[in-house]
C-alpha cells in the first residue's frame, strides 16, 4: 500500500528506483510539486531519464525537478543531466526547461554552451529568450558558441534574441565591438526590416547606445504601416530598457496620433521600459484616452500616470470619473491608479501604509 499524503524523501527516492515506469512516473510527478523533499533524490531523477531517454514526458518532468532542487545543492551529475537534456536530439520545450533550470542555478557546464547557443535559433520565441538568459551568466565563455550559431545562418533569419547575445559578448572588448558592428551593418545591406533590420538595429543600439540604432528603432515604431514591423521594433525597444530612453519622444509623439488601442498598449509599454521622462509623455493625450478611450486603450495609459504618480496625480480626478462608467474588467487598474497617484482608495479612503 502506498503511503498516505505527500512522500518523505526515502520514500520518494525508493519509488524513483522502482521497476514500474508508471510509479516512477508518478514519483517524478510529485517531484515536480512546489517543497517536495527531492534534494535527497538528484541521483534517482537523473536515472528516470536514463531509463526513458526517449519519453518527453519524462525527460521534461526531469528538467523540471532538478532545476527545482535547492540553489546549491544540484550536483555536478545534475548539471550535466540539465546540459544532456537542452541538447538539439531534445524536443524544444524540454530544452527550454532545462536551460530554465540553469538558469535558476546559476550554473552552466561547459557542455551547454554550443547547445544553449543553438537554442537562440529555434523557432520558439520563450525557449530563445531562456537560453539568452542563461548564456548571459556565462558570456565569456560562450562567446565562441555564440559567434558559431549566428555564422551558420543567414542574415534573413536572424532574430533579436540571437543578435542580442551577439551584442552581449561582444561588450567586453572595444574590437569585438567594432567587429561585431561591422558585421552586422554590412549583413544588414538590402536584407529586409523584418527579421534582419529589426534584430541588427537592436543589437548595434546595445553596442552603441548613443548611436542612430535607436532612433532607427523608434522611427519604425512610429511611423511602419505593417502591423509586424511596429510590434518587432517596440518588443526590441522594450528589450534594451531604459537604454533606448533617447527613443521616448518620437514613442511619445506617436501616440499622440493613434487610436489602434493594440498599438496604443504597446507604445505605452515601451515607453514606461525605457523609463521615459516626464516631458516626453503628452499628458494631455493620456488624460483623454483614459476618460474617452476604449478600456484596453484606458488601461495603457494608465501605466504612462504611474511612471511619474507625484508629476501626474491631477491625472487621478480623470481616473475617477472614468471609474464610474467603467466596466468590472477595467475597475482593478482604474483602483491601482488611482492609490498610486493619491495614496487613497477611490471614494477617499487612506492606503494602510506600513
Amino acid at each position: 500500500m502506498k503511503p498516505a499524503g505527500p512522500m518523505s524523501g526515502e520514500q520518494l527516492a525508493a519509488q524513483l528506483r522502482g521497476a514500474s515506469a508508471d510509479e516512477r512516473f508518478e514519483a517524478l510527478m510529485q517531484c515536480v510539486q512546489p517543497d517536495a523533499p527531492i534534494d535527497g533524490c538528484i541521483t534517482e531523477i537523473i536515472q528516470c531519464a536514463v531509463r526513458a531517454p526517449k519519453d518527453p514526458l519524462v525527460l521534461q518532468a526531469v528538467a523540471v525537478a532538478l532545476g527545482g532542487v535547492t540553489p546549491g545543492r544540484l550536483t555536478p551529475q545534475g548539471l550535466e543531466m540539465l546540459s544532456a537534456l537542452s541538447d538539439a536530439t531534445q524536443p524544444d520545450h524540454v530544452r527550454a526547461f532545462a536551460a530554465h533550470g540553469l538558469f535558476r542555478h546559476k550554473q552552466v557546464p561547459a557542455s551547454a554552451l554550443n547547445r544553449l547557443a543553438s537554442m537562440l535559433i529555434l523557432p520558439d520565441v520563450a525557449a530563445r529568450k531562456i537560453a539568452l538568459l542563461t548564456l548571459t551568466l556565462v558570456i565569456a565563455a560562450a562567446t565562441p558558441a555564440i559567434a558559431q550559431t549566428v555564422a551558420s545562418i543567414q542574415p534573413q533569419a536572424w532574430n533579436i534574441e540571437a543578435l542580442t547575445a551577439l551584442a552581449r559578448s561582444a561588450m567586453p572588448s572595444e574590437k569585438h565591438r567594432r567587429d561585431v558592428e561591422q558585421f552586422i551593418i554590412r549583413s544588414m545591406r538590402d536584407a529586409p526590416l523584418l527579421p534582419t533590420g529589426i534584430a541588427g538595429y537592436s543589437a548595434l543600439a546595445q553596442i552603441r547606445p548613443d548611436g542612430p540604432a535607436v532612433a532607427a528603432l523608434a522611427q519604425v515604431a512610429a511611423q511602419a504601416p505593417e502591423t509586424e514591423q511596429w510590434q518587432a521594433a517596440l518588443a526590441a525597444l522594450t528589450t534594451l530598457g531604459e537604454s533606448a530612453q533617447p527613443a521616448a519622444p518620437n514613442l511619445g509623439q506617436a501616440l499622440q496620433n493613434i487610436n489602434d488601442p493594440a498599438r496604443e498598449e504597446a507604445l505605452c509599454r515601451a515607453l514606461v521600459s525605457v523609463r521615459a521622462k516626464e516631458r516626453d509623455i503628452p499628458i494631455a493625450r493620456v488624460l483623454d484616452r483614459i476618460q474617452n478611450g476604449p478600456e484596453r486603450s484606458a488601461a495603457a495609459h494608465c501605466m504612462l500616470l504611474c511612471l511619474h504618480a507625484k508629476q501626474f496625480s491631477r491625472g487621478a480626478a480623470v481616473v475617477g470619473q472614468r471609474y464610474g462608467v467603467s466596466s468590472g474588467a477595467l475597475k482593478p487598474t482604474l483602483e491601482q491608479t488611482y492609490l498610486t497617484l493619491t495614496g487613497q482608495k477611490i471614494g477617499g479612503t487612506s492606503a494602510q501604509r506600513s
